[in-house]
Order: structure tokens, then sequence, then C-alpha cells
């Protein structure tokens, strides 16, 4: 009776941690739903439909990439989730990211520097032209603040 009843619990156990991690994990599948070059015309997908996952709450994720100019192989690509979203005029998105602590990427040496005492802020566009600025933390000082185009991936979180 006592070999059943452990067996029974192993199997109950296993199925309640195999559904409670599938759970998990689902929470965790995002999709490419809109992706635009640094001149903001399409590569693939539907602008509408990121227009309709931001207006109906979806989380958005966006990712895009720098490139070398003429080495391609030379690259740095870059992920966050959107903190705060703008639809202008039906036709353009802008996301911007929780500000992070600045880095320096080193190609090199395949290592992430972070900058002491500044804040990197980015908006990101669904037209390619971006936004970003580097504060000091300290003094509150706007270090640099320049616009630049680049791709823009843009994902939603499947259910």
């Amino acid at each position: 009776m006592k070999v059943g009843l452990t067996i029974v619990l192993a199997i109950l156990i296993s199925a309640t941690s195999h559904a409670q991690q599938k759970k998990v994990g689902d929470n965790f599948d995002w999709t490419l739903i809109y992706q635009n070059d640094e001149n903001g015309n399409r590569v693939l997908g539907d602008l509408n439909k990121l227009i309709n996952a931001v207006r109906n709450g979806e989380p958005i994720r966006i990712g895009w990439k720098i490139e070398h100019p003429t080495n391609k192989g030379i690259k740095v690509e870059h992920f966050a989730d959107a903190q705060f979203i703008t639809v202008l005029s039906d036709s353009v998105v802008f996301a911007q990211i929780e500000p992070i602590v600045g880095q320096t990427p080193d190609i090199k040496d395949k290592f992430v520097s972070l900058k002491e005492n500044t804040t990197w802020a980015f908006c990101a566009s669904s037209l390619g032209k971006n936004d970003s600025m580097n504060i000091n933390t300290k003094t509150g000082d706007i270090i640099d603040h320049k616009q630049w185009k680049s791709g823009i991936k843009w994902f939603i979180k499947i259910h």
C-alpha cells in the first residue's frame, strides 16, 4: 500500500511540477510581430498588428542591432522590454525602455564594461529614427543626447 501511495504521490508531484514549468515557460514566449529597417521601411510583419497589440495592452519587447559600417560580422544586438509606448497618428510606434546603467561593449575582448555614474535612456521608433541620452547620475547633467538610425524588431508576448 505504501509503495502504491508513494508512486501516486510521485506522479502527482511530477505532473504538477511539469504543469507549473509549462506555465512559466509560456510566460516567456515572445514572437516577432513587426520589424522596420533604419529608414522606417517594413522588413516583415504588420504595423497595424503591432499598434493593435499596443492598444490591447500586450507586453512589447524591442531589439536592435548596431553593425560595423564595413565589416557586418562585427555587431552588437540589444533587447529590452518597452516601458512606455506611444502611437502617433495611427501610423508610428515609439517605445522607451527603462533607463539602464551605461555600458560599453568591447568587441575585441568580448566584454561589456559598465560606465560609472552614467544612465542611458533610449526611445525606439518604427520609423527607424531613434533617440538616446547619457545622463550623469551624480549631477543630473546630460552627457550627450543624439538621434540615430537603426532598424527595430518588435516582439509581443504569446499567451
